[in-house]
């Protein structure tokens, strides 16, 4: 993910050209406890904490078009949905591979709908997020999407969006910090 912060915002990922830094999964779960981890800026002043206290999650939370849902691939599950349960979300909405933009679909599918079809996926998994079962409200999203594809095959009903389309979940539970965690096992933080 990248954001608008300059070289001159500390973060665990190196500046990319001093323009912006990524926010990487190890930031949400580290915050800047460990300013060790980029020791080559760590003149850069930062507010101390672990990332759950810094950045805290909303219960509901979406990553689209971006592949953020790919944890699971390999044996450590560690990655950015996990990080942003770690910051107290319940439900991540992902992505399990990179979407093409509309823009992408208008110059080489020739799909001229509005919203595009990747616009439609962000909108209809912030509907399903406001539903009081948003899991069951993207699965039925998904097979009315399903059910128009088999109608009217084509780029602009093709499962190569709506199909990314992912949700993870944790149960409710308290969000303990790392340095909470530490001192209630009688270790000192």
């Amino acid at each position: 993910m990248h954001l608008s912060d300059d070289a001159r915002v500390w973060g665990v990922t190196q500046s990319i050209n001093k323009v912006h830094r990524p926010l990487s999964a190890l930031d949400l779960l580290l915050g800047t406890a460990r300013a060790e981890l980029n020791a080559s800026e760590s003149e850069l002043e930062a507010e101390v904490g672990w990332g759950p206290e810094l950045w805290p999650m909303p219960p509901r939370v979406a990553i689209i078009a971006c592949e953020g849902g790919v944890d699971f691939r390999t044996s450590e599950t560690f990655g950015l949905v996990m990080a942003i349960f770690n910051a107290g979300a319940e439900v991540v909405t992902t992505t399990r591979w990179t979407l093409p933009s509309d823009n992408g679909f208008h110059k080489y599918a020739g799909v001229d709908s509005v919203p595009g079809p990747t616009t439609e996926l962000a909108l209809a998994v912030d509907t399903t997020h406001e539903d009081t079962d948003p899991i069951r409200a993207l699965g039925d999203w998904q097979r009315q999407k399903l059910q128009e594809w088999m109608a009217a095959p084509g780029p602009a009903t093709s499962p190569l969006v709506w199909a990314a389309a992912a949700c993870h979940t944790c149960p409710p539970r308290e969000v303990v910090s790392p340095r909470l965690a530490v001192t209630e096992k009688g270790q000192s933080a």
